[in-house]
Order: C-alpha cells, then structure tokens, then sequence
C-alpha cells in the first residue's frame, strides 16, 4: 500500500528543505552572479499575473490581495540586489512578505512560497539560512 501524502505536507516539506540551508552558511555570503540577466528575470517575474488559478480554487479577492504582496517584494530585490547582493539582505526583503502569508490558506501559502523558491533560483541561492524555520514549526 501506497502512504498516502497530503499536498499541504508536501509542500510544507519541500519549503522546509529550501528555506533552511544549514546555520552554519555565513548570513552575509554574496548572492550568486548579479548581473543584468539576474535583474532582467526578476523584472520578468514581476510583470507576470500572478496567482492565476484555472481551478477557481484561489478566489478574485485572494489575487487581489496576494499579488501586490509579491510584486512588492520583487519591486524591492529589483531596486536593491545591486547594491546588496547578500543572502542577509535579500532575505530581509522577504521576512515581510513570509509574515504575510504563512497563516493563509494552504492554497495561498503554496504559491506564495512557489514565488520564493522562483526568486531564490533566479538570485543563485540555495535557500534562506533557515531565517523563516520559525513560521514552518507552527503550520
């Protein structure tokens, strides 16, 4: 027999594993090659809609809510990566917009944490040192 696993502890789990690289990773190691070509891809993410659900499972008022969240955080790493690529920095970006959405609904949650895991591979970095393990303990 086949254990079942349930899609919110999926993603819980993979969050988990991409959002807490080991402690020991300096918290000001530079972020990976920021070129034009890294600044480009976030602008790309940007201007993308976001939150496009073909199931109607996430409501109009959900995307209304949830996007500007993104895209803020998006508009933040695109004006400031230049001047501080570092994973420190990069993942203070991110706190506000984790301590927005980690008590939504798994079907809000999911994608909000897809965004994240989008702009850490855009920005070359492996994870976040483990700087959002605490909001992962509580779900």
């Amino acid at each position: 027999m086949v254990p079942v696993i349930h899609r919110r502890d999926l993603i819980l789990t993979l969050a988990w594993v991409l959002l807490n690289v080991p402690k020991s990773v300096a918290s000001n190691v530079g972020v990976p090659m920021i070129e034009d070509r890294t600044v480009r891809q976030l602008i790309a993410l940007r201007k993308e809609p976001k939150f496009i659900d073909q199931f109607g499972v996430i409501k109009p008022e959900e995307r209304r809510r949830m996007e500007p969240l993104i895209n803020d955080l998006l508009d933040r790493l695109i004006a400031g990566i230049k001047d501080h690529p570092q994973v420190s920095w990069v993942v203070n970006q991110m706190k506000p917009t984790v301590e927005a959405f980690y008590l939504e609904e798994t079907e809000i949650r999911e994608p909000c944490v897809e965004y994240l895991i989008r702009t850490f591979k855009i920005l070359g970095m492996k994870g976040a040192n483990g700087a959002f393990q605490q909001y992962y303990r509580d779900l």
